[in-house]
């Protein structure tokens, strides 16, 4: 979250659709989630961040198995401001855009298939940790 009270959002397109949502990725041998977290959004967006608080765990399920787990962090700019930079591609996922929300286009994106984020709470609302499955 920026100073400001922004929140970051990248549009992706993937093998399963294309959509807005937040920095992601997978965690590397020997890391930490926290370290997994701080990296990927350095190598997704360039910018450097430390980390606030636990907003979410995402249980990805197929066939009655759970296949994956997920983590959603709030983030913090280590120094503001900062540029956002975009890589074109990082693994299958190409990057086309991003944008700099504030809570109330949040809330007016809510329910929206096109915005991955939009069944998580405004990060200021979380109180404890959301849990969310998703069933492919």
């Amino acid at each position: 979250m920026s100073p400001d009270g922004k929140l970051l959002i990248v549009l992706q397109e993937h093998p399963r659709g294309r959509d807005w949502g937040y920095v992601g990725g997978g965690l590397e041998a020997g890391e930490s989630l926290e370290d997994c977290a701080i990296r990927e959004t350095r190598e997704e967006c360039g910018l450097q961040i430390r980390l606030g608080r636990l907003l979410c765990i995402d249980q990805f399920w197929r066939n009655r198995s759970m296949y994956g787990v997920g983590f959603v962090f709030l983030g913090h700019p280590t120094t503001w401001p900062q540029t956002v930079r975009l890589p074109e591609r990082d693994g299958s996922a190409l990057f086309l855009d991003h944008r700099w929300i504030d809570r109330g286009e949040f809330d007016s994106l809510q329910g929206n298939a096109e915005y991955d984020f939009a069944r998580l709470p405004w990060p200021g609302d979380v109180l404890e940790p959301v849990f969310r499955r998703t069933d492919a």
